[in-house]
């Protein structure tokens, strides 16, 4: 979903450079929601899954820090 937001953000920069008119009229309707959606999801992964502390912890002594 991250992924999809991306190519959002990347077709709404090229469209106001390009066609400013179209972009007016695909970011509300198209681009905005997909990018919401994706970056939500993001952020209600990070809030449920969070970060295993643990692997963290181990992950951060392998490497000698």
């Amino acid at each position: 979903m991250i992924f999809i937001a991306g190519i959002c953000y990347l077709a709404n920069s090229f469209l106001l450079i390009f066609s400013p008119r179209l972009e007016g009229s695909l970011f509300p309707i198209i681009l905005g929601p997909l990018a919401f959606i994706g970056e939500f999801s993001m952020c209600l992964w990070l809030l449920v899954k969070g970060v295993n502390v643990k692997k963290w912890e181990e992950w951060v002594t392998s490497r000698g820090h």
